[in-house]
This record gives C-alpha cells, sequence and structure tokens, in this order.
C-alpha cells in the first residue's frame, strides 16, 4: 500500500448523523465520451459525507482539496443527504444525485486539475 485518503476532518459528525457516511463511488475517467480526465485529482461520493475531490499529485501524501455537503433534502427518510454517485464531464462539472429524494447537483471546483 502506497498511502491511503485522509479522513474529513469532521469524520466523527458525520458519522453521527442519521443516513450512512462513507466512502461509496469514485469517478472513473472513461476512455470514450465527453468525460474529464486527471491523474492528479480523484472526486468521490461519501453518502453523508458529499461529493469530496482529493489532490493526489503527491501519491503518498493524498489531501483533499474540495467538499460539498449539501443541507438534508425536504422528505429524505434518513433525514440527510445521501450522495450516491458522481461523474464529471468533459468541461469540469460534477454531476453528483442523492439517492432519496435530494435530486440532481451540478457542480463545479476550483480544485480539479
Amino acid at each position: 500500500m502506497l498511502s491511503v485518503m485522509p479522513y474529513a476532518k469532521n469524520t466523527l459528525q458525520l458519522c453521527n448523523r442519521d443516513g450512512r457516511y462513507g466512502a461509496h463511488n469514485i469517478y472513473e475517467d472513461k476512455p470514450y465520451g465527453p468525460t474529464w480526465k486527471s491523474d492528479k485529482t480523484i472526486v468521490g461520493s461519501f453518502f453523508g459525507g458529499g461529493v469530496r475531490v482529493f489532490d493526489i499529485s503527491d501519491p503518498r501524501d493524498p489531501k483533499e482539496a474540495a467538499y460539498y455537503v449539501p443541507a438534508a433534502p425536504a422528505g429524505s427518510p434518513k433525514h440527510e443527504i445521501q450522495i450516491n454517485d458522481v461523474y464529471v464531464d468533459d468541461r469540469g462539472y460534477i454531476f453528483a444525485c442523492d439517492r432519496f429524494t435530494g435530486g440532481l447537483y451540478i457542480l463545479a471546483s476550483d480544485a480539479l486539475k
């Protein structure tokens, strides 16, 4: 093992919320279609931890570069956001969706390299 991604600074708080928290899905840059590609950055979904972006330009010392945790959506059975999937298009827009009632989030970040 070379390294591990750092925990969020508020991991304990995120773990104590009603919904799930933890890594769920990472964006994989596909060799086809209009997709964003990077060997310096990883984007992932973390259920109640929202969308998280990691700088892996030094693979032995990855850093969290950005994150977005939306408020709990109305009608959520977990009373928290539950970001399930993440996709990044060729313009660098991040698309993330809530697994229950939160809908689709479209994000932009200067942290994408």
